[in-house]
């Protein structure tokens, strides 16, 4: 599945979710030009529905002191239209930097 995150614009991204064996694998393609990668670890029930915890397998093109990462993603399933992604990037020691949330709602 390929999703684009904020089309047309100067911070455009592109994430690709995929099966890699028997694992959902997210790919983050960083509009500060670095991808990590991201292995879901299971489907869990939560109070808002369903969701899928991606956590940090590896970075390609990180550059040392100067970037940030996705480290981290929650795709949570509230209704048949509606999803929240919580994202979670961290620092080049790993440590928590930042998080946001985005409202995804189907169209039509």
């Amino acid at each position: 599945v390929r999703e684009v995150m904020f089309p047309g614009h100067e911070h455009e991204m592109t994430n690709l979710y995929h099966m890699d064996g028997t694992d959902v694998v997210c790919t983050h393609y960083c509009a500060s030009g670095n991808q990590p990668r991201m292995v879901a670890s299971g489907l869990t029930q939560t109070d808002e529905g369903p969701a899928l915890d991606f956590k940090f397998d590896s970075v390609s093109n990180f550059i040392e002191g100067q970037d940030h990462y996705m480290g981290g993603l929650r795709v949570t399933f509230i209704n048949d239209n509606v999803i929240h992604q919580d994202w979670t990037s961290f620092d080049e020691n790993g440590n928590e930097a930042h998080s946001v949330t985005f409202v995804l709602k189907r169209k039509g």
